[in-house]
């Protein structure tokens, strides 16, 4: 038998500034793909003036709720490429994640 482990928790941090720590369940190829692209994914938002804001990342994120919407956008995004691919497999898009941490600044959050 080939027995592998996997890290089903991982730690972002910039101390002093913020950690935040991301547990996943699931479809392991998914929440490999959401964990990675969690690091370089931009969540751009339009100001009411029509003009694009500065993008929101993990790293520069003002609040953890920020932080969760990109997130989301991140999970947004691996669905958006390869949901359709594992349908044709058979196969569900099933992930799930714990989200939490502390930006400076503000208490500790966690998000489901």
């Amino acid at each position: 038998d080939h027995i592998s482990t996997f890290r089903k928790m991982i730690v972002y941090e910039q101390p002093g500034d913020r950690v935040m720590v991301l547990l996943s369940s699931g479809n392991l190829s998914i929440s490999q793909s959401v964990r990675e692209i969690l690091q370089i994914e931009e969540l751009r938002e339009t100001r009411e003036d029509g003009t694009q804001g500065e993008p929101i990342t993990i790293w520069n994120a003002k609040s953890m709720f920020d932080a969760a919407r990109v997130l989301g956008s991140a999970v947004r995004h691996v669905y958006d490429r390869d949901a359709e691919a594992l349908k044709h497999a058979g196969l569900d898009f099933n992930v799930s994640f714990i989200f939490g941490g502390q930006v400076k600044g503000e208490g500790m959050r966690l998000f489901l």
